[in-house]
């Protein structure tokens, strides 16, 4: 079985504030024995390298495929942190629909957990993307009164983080002393 889920740039958007995004993210849960099915089953629409995916999934990293049909890339990649394993449990159904009859139905990362997400590739990228803060804090904004601060803080100290989750909170206002 497959388990994937919508997440980074795409997951912020439809959380907070939508912005438009070069790439898609996914985060899938793909064993490598499953990875020839996958491929067919995405079929002639995507371009897809099965043993590049395959060295992927294998070894912890990013793949790509391209929607040949609109030429977006889709970054594919397996749970590589901690919190990643839990935020396949915390799945949100969405739905996006062209105001008529399209929908897409898909599975996206909750809010929660595309906050950490954010400030994680934050630090890595060495605290210079003010773009994935700018994303953190449309979350923030739209979402401060439903968010489980609880579950951000302790996946926070486990990725090293607490201290950009600390700053993002209290420059927005919704520290857990304003939050109920």
């Amino acid at each position: 079985m497959v388990r994937q889920r919508l997440a980074r740039s795409l997951a912020s958007s439809l959380h907070g504030i939508p912005r438009s995004t070069n790439d898609v993210d996914v985060v899938a849960e793909l064993p490598p024995a499953a990875v020839a099915a996958f491929v067919t089953c995405i079929g002639d629409g995507y371009y897809a390298d099965e043993a590049k995916i395959q060295r992927a999934f294998t070894g912890g990293s990013t793949c790509n495929l391209i929607w040949l049909q609109t030429m977006m890339k889709v970054d594919l990649c397996p749970p590589r942190f901690a919190f990643d394993h839990d935020a396949m449990q915390r799945l949100q159904r969405s739905v996006l629909t062209d105001g008529g009859s399209d929908r897409l139905d898909m599975f996206v990362a909750s809010p929660e957990d595309t906050i950490l997400s954010k400030l994680f590739w934050f630090r890595q990228g060495r605290e210079v993307s003010e773009r994935q803060l700018r994303d953190v804090r449309g979350i923030l904004d739209a979402r401060a009164s439903s968010l489980d601060q609880a579950y951000m803080r302790r996946w926070a100290v486990s990725a090293g983080i607490s201290d950009l989750l600390d700053r993002v909170l209290v420059e927005a206002n919704h520290t857990a002393d304003s939050n109920p």
